[in-house]
């Protein structure tokens, strides 16, 4: 039993028009309402007579396998399109997850080694009982004593940033008016060694600070705008580019 079948439907499956469809109706039944009225069994029957009649069609499944093939064929696409929308989300949803494990794996070892560090202060001493708190005090307290001497923060392994390696982040704290000076120095490869490049920028105080506290968790900053220098005979030298 075929329900819920309009007459518009009906013409548009056949190849005929709604008129042609509404003058069978009219002539043989009743004429319909409007081209989206809902077709009975019946209604559906005599349509089937009079074109069948007219072009000697065999059978109502005859006349309908068309769109019946086609109405199939757009499921089967759609489920395609789903299907094929699941698969893209999972992959990317799979090379997101194996993104993040590939990162933590990189930096595991290097945050583990983050507070094996050294910190020297401007007068020389060590101390390897460091925090975030303490680093932002001594900063703060260099600055208003107008200690010119810096300090620096030594990892006991050097800290990696994508394909660079460092081993030693010094901050001249300036005076309470000026900004801090940081320097940090390349790995030159061989512990022991000092490294022949580094780079060097003056911050505003809050920038140091989130630096410092950043550098004892691991993290290197971005040398994005930094001046690269060189160490030479003479002492660390600006560089236009690594020799």
């Amino acid at each position: 039993m075929i329900v819920k079948y309009k007459l518009s439907e009906v013409a548009k499956d056949l190849g005929m028009g709604n008129k042609e469809i509404a003058d069978i109706l009219k002539e043989y039944a009743t004429a319909p309402k409007s081209n989206s009225q809902v077709l009975s069994e019946k209604e559906l029957n005599i349509i089937f007579d009079a074109v069948s009649q007219k072009n000697q069609i065999d059978s109502l499944e005859q006349v309908f396998a068309p769109a019946a093939a086609a109405a199939e064929e757009r499921k089967r696409q759609n489920e395609e399109r789903i299907r094929a929308q699941q698969e893209a989300r999972e992959a990317e949803r799979r090379a997101q997850e194996r993104a993040r494990e590939e990162a933590q794996e990189r930096t595991r070892p290097q945050k583990q080694q983050a507070q094996n560090q050294v910190l020297t202060f401007p007068d020389g001493s060590v101390t390897s009982r460091i925090t975030g708190d303490g680093l932002e005090e001594l900063l703060r307290r260099c600055r208003k004593e107008g200690e010119t001497r810096p300090f620096q923060l030594v990892p006991g392994i050097p800290f990696r940033r994508e394909k660079d390696t460092f081993s030693r982040l010094v901050c001249f704290p300036g005076g309470e008016q000026e900004p801090a000076r940081l320097f940090l120095e390349e790995f030159s490869g061989t512990p022991g060694v000092p490294g022949k490049y580094g780079w060097t920028s003056s911050v505003p105080l809050w920038d140091a600070e989130t630096i410092l506290r950043g550098w004892l968790r691991g993290e290197v900053p971005s040398t994005a705008g930094w001046t690269l220098m060189e160490r030479t005979d003479h002492g660390w030298q600006q560089a236009l580019e690594r020799r």
